[in-house]
Protein backbone atom coordinates (compact mmCIF):
# COMPACT_ATOMS: atom_id res chain seq x y z
CA UNK A 1 0.00 0.00 0.00
CA UNK A 2 1.19 3.49 -1.41
CA UNK A 3 0.73 6.36 1.36
CA UNK A 4 1.04 8.69 -2.14
CA UNK A 5 -2.79 8.64 -3.12
CA UNK A 6 -5.90 10.86 -3.64
CA UNK A 7 -8.46 9.72 -0.36
CA UNK A 8 -11.32 10.64 -1.09
CA UNK A 9 -10.53 12.59 -4.12
CA UNK A 10 -7.69 15.03 -1.83
CA UNK A 11 -4.71 14.98 -0.65
CA UNK A 12 -2.46 17.43 1.32
CA UNK A 13 1.28 18.59 0.67
CA UNK A 14 3.11 20.12 3.41
CA UNK A 15 6.27 21.94 3.16
CA UNK A 16 8.29 22.56 6.38
CA UNK A 17 11.38 25.00 6.38
CA UNK A 18 13.31 23.33 8.90
CA UNK A 19 15.63 25.32 11.26
CA UNK A 20 17.58 24.61 14.60
CA UNK A 21 14.81 26.33 17.04
CA UNK A 22 11.92 26.77 14.66
CA UNK A 23 10.20 24.87 11.46
CA UNK A 24 7.92 27.16 8.96
CA UNK A 25 5.20 25.27 7.69
CA UNK A 26 2.84 25.51 4.41
CA UNK A 27 -0.12 23.92 4.00
CA UNK A 28 -1.56 22.91 0.21
CA UNK A 29 -4.87 20.91 -0.33
CA UNK A 30 -4.82 19.35 -3.60
CA UNK A 31 -8.42 18.65 -4.58
CA UNK A 32 -7.32 16.91 -7.99
CA UNK A 33 -4.10 16.07 -9.96
CA UNK A 34 -2.16 19.36 -11.22
CA UNK A 35 -4.28 21.71 -8.47
CA UNK A 36 -3.07 23.35 -5.42
CA UNK A 37 -4.71 25.51 -2.68
CA UNK A 38 -3.10 27.11 0.24
CA UNK A 39 -4.86 26.29 3.25
CA UNK A 40 -4.22 29.44 5.80
CA UNK A 41 -1.53 31.45 5.65
CA UNK A 42 1.14 28.71 7.09
CA UNK A 43 2.47 27.83 10.77
CA UNK A 44 5.20 28.69 13.11
CA UNK A 45 6.01 25.94 15.17
CA UNK A 46 9.28 25.49 18.18
CA UNK A 47 11.53 22.62 17.00
CA UNK A 48 10.50 20.52 19.86
CA UNK A 49 8.56 17.99 20.83
CA UNK A 50 5.97 20.13 21.62
CA UNK A 51 6.31 21.71 18.78
CA UNK A 52 6.06 18.57 16.72
CA UNK A 53 2.83 17.56 18.03
CA UNK A 54 1.42 21.50 17.87
CA UNK A 55 2.31 21.17 13.78
CA UNK A 56 0.48 17.89 14.17
CA UNK A 57 -2.53 19.35 15.63
CA UNK A 58 -2.43 22.12 13.08
CA UNK A 59 -2.87 19.90 10.06
CA UNK A 60 -5.37 17.40 11.59
CA UNK A 61 -7.17 20.66 11.75
CA UNK A 62 -7.41 21.19 8.14
CA UNK A 63 -8.00 17.47 7.25
CA UNK A 64 -4.33 16.80 6.71
CA UNK A 65 -2.36 14.20 8.30
CA UNK A 66 -1.97 10.18 7.96
CA UNK A 67 -1.82 8.42 4.41
CA UNK A 68 -3.37 11.45 2.68
CA UNK A 69 -0.40 13.65 3.43
CA UNK A 70 2.71 14.20 2.10
CA UNK A 71 5.67 15.96 3.63
CA UNK A 72 8.37 18.19 1.89
CA UNK A 73 11.14 19.16 3.86
CA UNK A 74 14.80 20.61 3.75
CA UNK A 75 17.74 18.43 5.20
CA UNK A 76 19.26 21.25 7.73
CA UNK A 77 21.76 19.31 9.84
CA UNK A 78 19.94 17.15 11.55
CA UNK A 79 17.01 19.62 12.90
CA UNK A 80 14.83 17.14 10.64
CA UNK A 81 15.02 14.15 12.10
CA UNK A 82 13.05 14.27 14.35
CA UNK A 83 10.12 15.79 12.85
CA UNK A 84 10.33 13.24 10.22
CA UNK A 85 9.71 10.44 12.39
CA UNK A 86 7.02 12.46 14.24
CA UNK A 87 5.04 13.01 10.94
CA UNK A 88 6.14 9.41 9.52
CA UNK A 89 4.88 7.83 12.92
CA UNK A 90 1.35 9.98 11.88
CA UNK A 91 1.33 7.96 8.83
CA UNK A 92 2.17 10.65 6.42
CA UNK A 93 4.60 10.25 3.34
CA UNK A 94 8.18 12.33 4.21
CA UNK A 95 10.74 13.40 1.24
CA UNK A 96 13.89 14.90 2.21
CA UNK A 97 15.30 17.11 -0.36
CA UNK A 98 19.24 18.92 -0.22
CA UNK A 99 17.98 22.87 0.30
CA UNK A 100 19.79 24.19 -2.43
CA UNK A 101 17.31 21.76 -4.84
CA UNK A 102 14.89 23.73 -3.10
CA UNK A 103 17.05 27.11 -4.03
CA UNK A 104 17.56 26.01 -7.41
CA UNK A 105 14.23 25.50 -8.29
CA UNK A 106 12.85 28.21 -6.91
CA UNK A 107 15.01 30.50 -9.03
CA UNK A 108 14.21 28.28 -12.34
CA UNK A 109 10.60 29.06 -11.50
CA UNK A 110 10.86 32.74 -10.91
CA UNK A 111 13.24 32.34 -14.10
CA UNK A 112 10.49 30.70 -16.21
CA UNK A 113 7.35 33.45 -14.88
CA UNK A 114 9.64 36.19 -16.44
Amino acid sequence: MTRFSFLGGCMFVLGLDVGKSELYARLLQIPEPGKFVPLGTGKSVPNTAKGHEQLLAWMRKSGAGGEGTSVVMESTSVYWERVAMTLYEAGCRISVVNAAQIKFLQRARCEEEN
